[in-house]
Order: C-alpha cells, then sequence, then structure tokens
C-alpha cells in the first residue's frame, strides 16, 4: 500500500503496472531458481516437461488477479489486512475446484495448508 500511496498520502506512487511489472519478474526468477536447484537435478531424466496453454491462460488470470489486488490497495481507506484477507481466501475456492473438477489427487496434503491459511485469517478476524 504504501509503494502504490500518492506522495500527499506519504507513499512513493509506483504505477500498478510497474510493480506487477517488478512482481513478476522477481516471481520468473525464484520460480526458475527452483526448477533449476530442485526440480531438474532430480526429474529430467524421468518426467519430460511439455507445454500446456493452461500454463499460459494461468499466468494470464493470476496477473488479472494481481492487478485487481493492486487497485484494492490504492483506494484511500482500504485495510490492508482486510484487502489481503480477502485476497488469500480465494485459495478456498481452488481448493474446491481442484478437488471437485479436476480430481486432485494430493488432497490430504494440501487440506492441511488449507486449514493452516483458514487459521491464519481467523487471528487476522481476531486481531482487528
Amino acid at each position: 500500500k504504501y509503494l502504490l500511496a500518492s506522495p500527499e498520502n506519504k507513499g512513493i506512487q509506483i504505477g500498478m503496472i510497474d510493480l506487477l511489472s517488478y512482481y513478476n519478474l522477481y516471481q520468473f526468477f525464484l520460480m526458475m531458481l527452483c526448477f533449476l536447484v530442485f526440480w531438474l537435478p532430480k526429474n529430467y531424466k524421468k518426467t519430460k516437461f511439455h507445454w500446456q496453454w493452461s500454463i499460459l491462460f494461468i499466468s494470464v488470470f493470476l496477473s488479472c488477479a494481481e492487478i485487481v489486488y493492486f487497485y484494492a490497495l490504492t483506494q484511500q481507506d482500504a485495510l490492508i489486512s482486510i484487502v489481503s484477507m480477502i485476497r488469500r481466501s480465494s485459495v478456498v475456492v481452488s481448493f474446491f475446484i481442484g478437488a471437485w473438477l479436476f480430481k486432485e489427487k494430493n488432497i490430504k496434503s494440501k487440506v492441511w495448508d488449507l486449514v493452516l491459511i483458514l487459521v491464519s485469517m481467523v487471528f487476522l478476524c481476531i486481531g482487528k
């Protein structure tokens, strides 16, 4: 919120698209590092990478979601804890769509992650 706020509101005022570009570059290099260090040495021979168009669509939709998130943060009266909580709660929808529509196989391991996210959202609500 500080990066997106205008100078008269004690902020720096970086444009949303600029901030999204920095975020996407950071995410790219972080994911590339994880890919090169963790996946490639162990799985290159066993599992060949093949391109799917869903990879492109996921990245476009994630970028659109980030633009909406950054826009919400530019609003004068927006509380970052509430906006962030709403952003994080979208994982509940993703979890159930993945389980129901895409027949996700690792539900048991992911349900614990979902529980931790929900518990942290409860703590955010209590702390407010």
